[in-house]
């Protein structure tokens, strides 16, 4: 694997079968994360289905009321899913800068250990597929108390 800063990520069993939620909210490529077409591509490239939820927020929307716009992948296979979530964070491109003012009390932003922190008593481990592996959640932005 290796290379995969940015966007959210939740993953687990949904009816017995692996799915992955990626946050595309604040990613500079969400207009071709969300193309019909990327989808096919994706689908029939890896056999993962791929579906848009959430719902866009502006910079500074605090609103709780729903999820930030992500993408929700299921398969039949970890594989398939672990193979199409490599294809889209490659589309995805860097993570977005950190929004202007944005402190994490010192040292340097890093959205993933923030993240991490936020999961009070999850033993996630920072860092892309280990952190998926353990089920734990990953956030493209830094205003993590949006879930």
């Amino acid at each position: 694997g290796g290379g995969g800063g940015g966007g959210g990520v939740a993953s687990g069993l949904l009816a017995g079968r692996p799915f992955l939620d990626i946050d595309i909210n604040d990613c500079k490529t969400k207009g071709a994360l969300t193309r019909k077409q990327t989808h096919e591509e994706v689908t029939s490239q890896t056999g993962a289905s791929i579906v848009i939820r959430g719902r866009y927020k502006p910079p500074g929307d605090t609103s709780t009321d729903e999820r930030p716009l992500h993408l929700h992948l299921e398969a039949d296979t970890q594989e398939a899913i672990d193979r199409a979530e490599a294809i889209l964070r490659e589309l995805m491109g860097p993570p977005p800068e950190p929004a202007p003012g944005y402190s994490n009390g010192g040292g340097t932003c890093d959205p993933a250990a923030a993240a991490a922190a936020a999961l009070a008593g999850s033993a996630a481990t920072v860092g892309g597929a280990a952190s998926a592996a353990a089920g734990g959640v990953l956030h493209c932005d830094v205003d993590v108390g949006l879930d």
